[in-house]
């Protein structure tokens, strides 16, 4: 063979080879003692088990909000005085440089009650749509993605997807965990306060936020009780700012006094107790005194040097939850997750359609090589055929491989179409070649592999256009068929035909 002249075979050539030493279980990280196919491939959740979850994130926005002569703290306060449920951190005002922004109000609240805030706020504002900004949705992403990491559910992948309408959706997927795991981790927002209970001089009690998340600096491990520390709890080190803040504040709310130490206990009336509490979602998950230490510390104004504090809850569970969210960071909103889908594939199901999947594959390939073979009734014509075709997907295997694409059903599903497609491709040619009579010369033969190769170049063209909205939109399972049909197509029309017309030139002996 004439290597000059049919260097598209040796190209095949290598390029299989290198896709199968890519998906060979030589390189394979995998431990499992299965019976399956142990290659070197990512499965998604359909052939590997798992939990797929797909919510909204709940609450509004208002654009095109001037803010003009308005402070951002000024504003937020104003619209939570007229919705005693919220929070702060329902509310989030975005102001630009310009003095325009926009207002998010993470919560179910009515279009009409979110237009009659804004307008008892004074505030001029253009459209109000349901969902957040692009700006929260991200960020969403970004703390999820570190709760999976932070809490160990291995593998974990979180995005964000959009439907045709423009509606936008978190789509999380955590292979080899049940439902209720993935829905835990991500039904609560993960909001960590350390607030303090505090006489007044109305001779009532009253409440304060002394610490938030952003006020942390380093989170520690989970501390099991000692003799000074009677619960789980975890070490922390605040920042410079939430480290004056907080020996300010506690001073101001006679914290500092060691006449108030140890005063949070049940045999005073509450409108006398100096307590301190720890706040996780909006839940007092403990509450205790103020130690005669910190005390002392938090007078002497030597706080701000050590910047060390403690958060200590009731029992070791609790404590997880805190040390997560504090290193995690809070949900700026919440996941809508009675409007949202949640699936699981267990693991034994996963594995019956890994098997399934190659199976039917090794299926296909056999029917197609039984019907070539009965079309032409020449091995010569036919073996090469289904060897070309069943090469594309072994590129293919070995593309996602190297991408980490992690396979599900809708990829197998799209190996299928393609060895359809490949072969129909591989038949035109042969067709064309054949068909009017013997070759007798490599020139004959070219003009005619042209020719087919116009009518499949042109094949592919319109496939590729009709499947690109799908791999474009977030259209589930389809993107996933449509993005690997997409690549097969690529693949022949650049490597595999032209490899394909070489060999059959060369089975012809033309010269």
């Amino acid at each position: 063979m004439n290597i000059r002249s049919n260097w598209r075979i040796l190209a095949l050539s290598i390029l299989i080879i290198l896709s199968m030493i890519i998906i060979s279980p030589i390189g394979s990280s995998s431990t499992s003692n299965s019976d399956s196919l142990d290659l070197n491939i990512s499965y998604g959740l359909d052939l590997s088990g798992g939990t797929r979850l797909r919510a909204p994130i709940v609450g509004w926005t208002a654009e095109e909000v001037s803010f003009i002569g308005y402070q951002e703290s000024n504003i937020e306060e104003t619209i939570l005085s007229q919705f005693p449920s919220l929070s702060r951190s329902d509310v989030d005002a975005k102001i630009g440089s310009n003095g325009i922004g926009t207002f998010e109000i993470f919560s179910d609240i009515s279009p009409e009650d979110f237009k009659l805030a804004l307008s008892r706020a004074n505030l001029s504002y253009g459209e109000v749509r349901p969902g957040v900004t692009a700006q929260t949705r991200k960020t969403t992403v970004e703390v999820l993605n570190k709760k999976f990491d932070e809490s160990g559910l291995n593998g974990a992948t979180v995005q964000q997807s959009t439907t045709p309408s423009g509606q936008y959706f978190i789509i999380i997927e955590v292979p080899n965990y049940n439902s209720n795991e993935v829905r835990k981790l991500v039904e609560k927002r993960g909001s960590v306060e350390v607030m303090v209970q505090f006489p007044t001089r109305a001779g009532e009690w009253g409440n304060a936020v002394v610490l938030t998340q952003d006020d942390i600096a380093t989170v520690g491990t989970v501390q099991d009780p000692t003799v000074s520390i009677a619960s789980p709890h975890v070490p922390v080190t605040l920042t410079n700012e939430g480290a004056s803040n907080f020996q300010i504040y506690m001073q101001q709310y006679g914290f500092s006094s060691q006449s108030n130490s140890n005063s949070c206990t049940t045999s005073l009336p509450q409108e006398l107790r100096y307590c301190i509490h720890t706040v996780l979602d909006g839940d007092i998950v403990y509450s205790a005194s103020i130690s005669p230490g910190l005390s002392d510390s938090l007078r002497k104004g030597e706080f701000i040097n050590s910047k060390n504090f403690v958060m200590t809850s009731t029992n070791r569970t609790n404590a997880d939850s805190l040390r997560l969210n504090l290193r995690a960071g809070a949900l700026p909103a919440p996941l809508d997750l009675d409007s949202g889908t949640i699936n699981f594939v267990s693991p034994s199901l996963a594995e019956n359609f890994k098997i399934y999947s190659f199976l039917i594959g090794a299926i296909s390939i056999l029917a197609v090589a039984a019907v070539v073979f009965f079309r032409y009734g020449e091995i010569k014509v036919a073996f090469p055929m289904v060897i070309t075709a069943l090469s594309e997907v072994i590129i293919l295997l070995g593309l996602s491989s190297a991408i980490g694409l992690a396979l599900d059903l809708s990829h197998i599903a799209g190996f299928i179409a393609v060895i359809g497609t490949g072969v129909d491709d591989l038949i035109i040619i042969a067709d064309e070649v054949m068909a009017e009579g013997s070759v007798t010369s490599t020139r004959i033969f070219r003009n005619r592999f042209r020719a087919a190769f116009w009518i499949i170049g042109a094949a592919a063209v319109t496939t590729i256009v009709a499947l690109s909205p799908l791999a474009i939109l977030s259209l589930g399972d389809l993107r996933g068929f449509a993005i690997v049909t997409i690549l097969g197509v690529l693949i022949g029309v650049l490597i595999t035909r032209p490899a394909y017309g070489d060999i059959l030139k060369f089975l012809l002996k033309l010269k």
